[in-house]
């Protein structure tokens, strides 16, 4: 592994890497989406040109560790936890533990009511359950996200968490079954973050989310089969796939359309792999330079 590579954050991937890859459909534009651990303990130097960091950590996350002051990208915090979401948390809290989080709330910082409900909520429900629970609790933000990647002016974009593979996770999944990428293509992309975690670099990842502000069970640490699966059952049921999801949650076909011409470079049609034209002229001025830099 080269040193510039030791120097990025855990997880740090371009999304387009496995796609082309495995994908029989699909050319993703690469240099474009990158998906990432939070951006904070790394050598900006090392980490090739953005434009956008949208941030997926909730308020509590942020003042455990907040971004830099100063970033050579667009920080752009996004909350994935809606009031709606919390509250659904909290009505499967035991009643005697609900008294003590107002207690934690009133009186300790932010971390132990975190982990209080990590303990007592989401460990209990599981990885899988509290991903799928996002598409209906924190449908607007998603939008919000989708949108801002539809966007041409926001690339190169970089999607990151803590961890950079649950709500991260979640986001690439969705943005690739949008674009038409094959299924297994999309459990091979994310079933990769589990060797970044649970590699020897990985481990002070892997102590926080079990720490003071995490309280989350040995399957947090996971990036498994199961959850991407769990997630396509889910769009199946209660929207008929991806694109009925879409539908519901205001993300239309133009929208969708844009987000293609952003981040396809290539597709399979009868045969023959065709251009998709691009259009934005600033995401390729950013991709010209990731290519002076990688000369």
């Amino acid at each position: 592994m080269s040193e510039t590579s030791m120097q990025l954050p855990v997880n740090f991937r371009d999304v387009a890497i496995i796609t082309n890859q495995h994908s029989h459909r699909i050319r993703l534009r690469c240099h474009h989406l990158y998906r990432s651990s939070r951006l904070l303990h790394t050598t900006f130097s090392s980490l090739p040109p953005l434009t956008t960091n949208l941030d997926l950590r909730t308020r509590t996350e942020l003042l455990l560790f907040p971004p830099p002051p100063s970033t050579p990208f667009t920080h752009t915090p996004t909350n994935l936890l809606t009031p709606r979401y919390q509250l659904y948390l909290i009505s499967h809290l035991p009643f005697p533990y609900i008294l003590l989080l107002v207690v934690y709330l009133l009186f300790l910082p932010r971390a132990y009511a975190t982990r209080l409900i990590s303990t007592h909520v989401l460990t209990p429900l599981g990885l899988t359950k509290i991903t799928t629970l996002t598409l209906s609790l924190a449908a607007k933000p998603l939008v919000g996200v989708l949108r801002l990647l539809a966007s041409g002016e926001s690339y190169p974009v970089c999607v990151s968490c803590t961890v950079g593979k649950d709500r991260t996770g979640l986001v690439v999944m969705m943005v690739m079954m949008i674009l038409g990428v094959e299924e297994e293509v999309v459990v091979k992309e994310y079933v990769e973050s589990e060797g970044e975690i649970m590699a020897e670099r990985g481990e002070a990842v892997r102590r926080e989310m079990m720490g003071v502000g995490g309280g989350l069970g040995e399957e947090w640490a996971w990036a498994r089969e199961e959850t991407v699966r769990g997630v396509v059952e889910e769009l199946r049921r209660g929207w008929g796939g991806v694109e009925g999801w879409c539908e519901w949650a205001g993300f239309g076909v133009e929208e969708r359309r844009r987000l293609r011409s952003v981040l396809v470079e290539r597709e399979y049609v009868d045969g023959v792999w065709e251009e998709v034209e691009e259009l934005r002229e600033e995401v390729e001025m950013g991709v010209g330079e990731v290519a002076e830099k990688e000369e």
